[in-house]
C-alpha cells in the first residue's frame, strides 16, 4: 500500500512539474534608439522566442545603415561589440 502511495505521489510530482515547465513562456525582447547631432535611428524593437533569436535580429539591424537613417554609426558599432560577440560587423 505504501508503494502505491509513493508511486502516486511521484506521478503527481512529475505531472505538475511537466505542466509548469511547458506553461512558462519567457519574454525575449530588446530595443535601441540613438540620436547624434539631431540625426536619429528611431526606436527599433525586437522580440523572439529565444534570446538567440533576438540577438540575431538586433545584430543585423545594428549593422544596417539604411534602417538607421545612416545615423549614430559609432554608437551602433559599440552596441554591436557588446551584444554580438562572435559576429562580424563587416559581413
Amino acid at each position: 500500500m505504501k508503494i502505491i502511495i509513493y508511486l502516486m505521489s511521484f506521478c503527481f510530482l512529475l505531472f505538475t512539474s511537466a505542466c509548469n515547465s511547458s506553461s512558462k513562456s519567457e519574454d525575449h525582447s530588446d530595443s535601441y534608439n540613438f540620436s547624434v547631432n539631431g540625426c536619429e535611428t528611431k526606436e527599433h524593437k525586437f522580440t523572439g522566442n529565444s534570446a538567440e533569436e533576438v540577438k540575431n535580429q538586433i545584430c543585423a539591424a545594428l549593422k544596417d545603415s539604411r534602417i538607421n537613417n545612416s545615423c549614430a554609426t559609432e554608437l551602433r558599432y559599440e552596441m554591436f561589440k557588446q551584444k554580438c560577440s562572435g559576429m562580424d560587423w563587416y559581413n
